[in-house]
Protein backbone atom coordinates (compact mmCIF):
# COMPACT_ATOMS: atom_id res chain seq x y z
CA UNK A 1 0.00 0.00 0.00
CA UNK A 2 1.38 3.39 -0.96
CA UNK A 3 1.27 6.50 1.22
CA UNK A 4 -1.43 7.98 -1.02
CA UNK A 5 -3.49 4.78 -0.69
CA UNK A 6 -3.19 4.87 3.11
CA UNK A 7 -4.28 8.52 3.24
CA UNK A 8 -7.19 7.83 0.91
CA UNK A 9 -8.30 4.86 2.99
CA UNK A 10 -8.08 6.86 6.23
CA UNK A 11 -10.17 9.68 4.70
CA UNK A 12 -12.79 7.18 3.50
CA UNK A 13 -12.94 5.50 6.94
CA UNK A 14 -13.47 8.89 8.54
CA UNK A 15 -16.09 10.09 6.02
CA UNK A 16 -18.05 6.83 6.13
CA UNK A 17 -18.20 6.80 9.93
CA UNK A 18 -16.24 3.51 10.12
CA UNK A 19 -13.47 5.16 12.13
CA UNK A 20 -15.88 6.56 14.74
CA UNK A 21 -17.75 3.25 14.96
CA UNK A 22 -14.49 1.41 15.57
CA UNK A 23 -13.41 4.00 18.13
CA UNK A 24 -16.77 3.77 19.95
CA UNK A 25 -16.52 -0.01 20.07
CA UNK A 26 -12.98 0.08 21.43
CA UNK A 27 -13.50 2.71 24.11
CA UNK A 28 -16.54 0.79 25.36
CA UNK A 29 -14.16 -1.73 26.92
CA UNK A 30 -13.51 -0.58 30.49
CA UNK A 31 -9.82 -1.45 30.52
CA UNK A 32 -8.09 0.30 33.36
CA UNK A 33 -4.71 -1.42 33.03
CA UNK A 34 -3.60 -0.07 36.40
CA UNK A 35 -6.64 -1.72 38.06
CA UNK A 36 -6.13 -5.48 38.57
CA UNK A 37 -9.88 -6.04 38.90
CA UNK A 38 -10.24 -5.01 35.25
CA UNK A 39 -8.06 -7.86 34.00
CA UNK A 40 -10.94 -9.68 32.30
CA UNK A 41 -11.96 -6.54 30.38
CA UNK A 42 -8.39 -5.91 29.35
CA UNK A 43 -8.03 -9.49 28.10
CA UNK A 44 -11.29 -9.23 26.15
CA UNK A 45 -10.11 -5.97 24.57
CA UNK A 46 -6.82 -7.55 23.55
CA UNK A 47 -8.37 -10.80 22.28
CA UNK A 48 -11.45 -9.36 20.58
CA UNK A 49 -10.14 -6.03 19.30
CA UNK A 50 -6.40 -5.73 19.12
CA UNK A 51 -5.26 -9.18 18.01
CA UNK A 52 -7.77 -9.30 15.10
CA UNK A 53 -6.84 -5.72 14.14
CA UNK A 54 -3.15 -6.60 14.07
CA UNK A 55 -3.89 -9.77 12.11
CA UNK A 56 -5.77 -7.70 9.50
CA UNK A 57 -2.54 -5.74 9.05
CA UNK A 58 -0.55 -9.00 8.64
CA UNK A 59 1.01 -8.77 12.10
CA UNK A 60 1.26 -11.71 14.43
CA UNK A 61 0.57 -10.95 18.07
CA UNK A 62 0.00 -12.81 21.29
CA UNK A 63 -0.76 -12.04 24.90
CA UNK A 64 2.24 -12.48 27.16
CA UNK A 65 1.34 -13.59 30.67
CA UNK A 66 3.33 -11.82 33.35
CA UNK A 67 4.49 -13.17 36.66
CA UNK A 68 2.97 -11.47 39.72
CA UNK A 69 6.17 -9.45 40.19
CA UNK A 70 6.10 -8.26 36.59
CA UNK A 71 2.37 -7.56 36.81
CA UNK A 72 2.86 -5.26 39.78
CA UNK A 73 5.55 -3.34 37.93
CA UNK A 74 3.40 -3.08 34.82
CA UNK A 75 0.47 -1.66 36.77
CA UNK A 76 2.37 1.37 38.01
CA UNK A 77 0.95 4.72 36.92
CA UNK A 78 3.29 6.94 34.98
CA UNK A 79 1.33 10.13 35.66
CA UNK A 80 -0.98 11.26 38.45
CA UNK A 81 -4.47 12.72 38.00
CA UNK A 82 -2.98 16.19 37.42
CA UNK A 83 -0.69 14.90 34.67
CA UNK A 84 2.45 15.12 36.79
CA UNK A 85 5.06 12.38 36.65
CA UNK A 86 4.53 9.72 39.31
CA UNK A 87 7.33 8.73 41.71
CA UNK A 88 7.57 5.43 39.81
CA UNK A 89 8.08 7.28 36.52
CA UNK A 90 10.63 9.62 38.12
CA UNK A 91 12.55 6.59 39.39
CA UNK A 92 12.59 5.03 35.92
CA UNK A 93 13.75 8.33 34.37
CA UNK A 94 16.54 8.58 36.94
CA UNK A 95 17.62 4.99 36.27
CA UNK A 96 17.62 5.52 32.51
CA UNK A 97 19.59 8.74 32.99
CA UNK A 98 22.18 6.87 35.04
CA UNK A 99 22.44 4.19 32.35
CA UNK A 100 22.83 6.84 29.66
CA UNK A 101 25.50 8.66 31.65
CA UNK A 102 27.33 5.39 32.25
CA UNK A 103 27.19 4.58 28.55
CA UNK A 104 28.49 8.01 27.58
CA UNK A 105 31.39 7.86 30.02
CA UNK A 106 32.30 4.23 29.31
CA UNK A 107 34.56 5.05 26.35
CA UNK A 108 37.02 6.88 28.61
CA UNK A 109 36.80 4.11 31.20
CA UNK A 110 37.60 1.41 28.65
CA UNK A 111 40.39 3.52 27.17
CA UNK A 112 41.98 3.65 30.64
CA UNK A 113 41.62 -0.11 31.04
CA UNK A 114 43.28 -0.63 27.67
CA UNK A 115 46.03 1.93 28.41
CA UNK A 116 47.06 -0.08 31.46
CA UNK A 117 46.35 -3.43 29.75
CA UNK A 118 43.90 -4.40 32.49
CA UNK A 119 41.53 -6.39 30.28
CA UNK A 120 41.96 -10.06 29.55
CA UNK A 121 39.72 -12.27 27.38
CA UNK A 122 37.30 -14.50 29.25
CA UNK A 123 35.17 -17.47 28.31
CA UNK A 124 32.91 -19.39 30.64
CA UNK A 125 31.94 -23.02 30.13
CA UNK A 126 29.11 -24.45 32.18
CA UNK A 127 27.28 -27.74 32.15
CA UNK A 128 23.83 -27.59 33.68
CA UNK A 129 22.19 -30.43 35.60
CA UNK A 130 19.96 -31.21 32.62
CA UNK A 131 23.13 -32.13 30.72
CA UNK A 132 23.16 -29.09 28.43
CA UNK A 133 26.46 -27.34 27.91
CA UNK A 134 26.84 -23.62 27.40
CA UNK A 135 29.80 -21.41 26.59
CA UNK A 136 30.00 -17.66 27.00
CA UNK A 137 32.69 -16.16 24.80
CA UNK A 138 33.73 -12.68 23.76
CA UNK A 139 33.84 -11.25 27.28
CA UNK A 140 36.68 -9.65 29.18
CA UNK A 141 37.75 -9.57 32.82
CA UNK A 142 39.97 -7.31 34.83
CA UNK A 143 43.46 -8.83 34.97
CA UNK A 144 44.03 -8.90 38.74
CA UNK A 145 47.79 -9.47 38.46
CA UNK A 146 48.25 -6.42 36.25
CA UNK A 147 46.00 -4.38 38.54
CA UNK A 148 48.13 -5.33 41.55
CA UNK A 149 51.31 -4.44 39.65
CA UNK A 150 50.20 -0.92 38.68
CA UNK A 151 52.45 1.96 39.72
CA UNK A 152 51.05 4.41 42.32
CA UNK A 153 50.67 7.11 39.63
CA UNK A 154 48.44 4.84 37.57
CA UNK A 155 46.37 3.89 40.63
CA UNK A 156 46.02 7.60 41.45
CA UNK A 157 44.88 8.36 37.89
CA UNK A 158 42.26 5.60 38.00
CA UNK A 159 41.13 6.78 41.43
CA UNK A 160 40.90 10.46 40.33
CA UNK A 161 38.74 9.43 37.35
CA UNK A 162 36.44 7.38 39.67
CA UNK A 163 37.40 4.17 37.85
CA UNK A 164 38.63 2.13 40.81
CA UNK A 165 35.15 1.40 42.19
CA UNK A 166 33.82 -0.04 38.91
CA UNK A 167 37.02 -2.05 38.52
CA UNK A 168 36.63 -3.55 42.01
CA UNK A 169 32.89 -4.11 41.48
CA UNK A 170 33.62 -5.96 38.24
CA UNK A 171 36.04 -8.19 40.12
CA UNK A 172 33.58 -8.76 42.97
CA UNK A 173 30.74 -9.60 40.57
CA UNK A 174 32.56 -12.74 39.44
CA UNK A 175 31.52 -14.38 42.70
CA UNK A 176 27.94 -14.29 41.39
CA UNK A 177 28.61 -16.66 38.49
CA UNK A 178 28.16 -19.82 40.59
CA UNK A 179 24.91 -18.43 42.07
CA UNK A 180 23.58 -17.60 38.60
CA UNK A 181 24.31 -21.13 37.39
CA UNK A 182 22.55 -22.54 40.46
CA UNK A 183 19.52 -20.32 39.86
CA UNK A 184 19.36 -21.55 36.26
CA UNK A 185 19.58 -25.16 37.47
CA UNK A 186 16.74 -24.53 39.93
CA UNK A 187 14.61 -22.92 37.25
CA UNK A 188 15.17 -25.91 34.98
CA UNK A 189 14.26 -28.30 37.78
CA UNK A 190 10.97 -26.50 38.49
CA UNK A 191 9.94 -25.98 34.89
Amino acid sequence: MTRADAISRAREDFKSGAFLAELDRRVAYQTESQNPSRGAELRAYLEQEMIPSFAALDFTSRIVELSPRESDAMLQLLFDDEGQASPFFEQIVDQLGALDQGYRSSADFFAALERYELLEPFSFDVELRDGSSHRLVGYHLIDEEKLRALEPGAINELHSADYLMPIFMALASLSNLARLVERKNQRLAHG
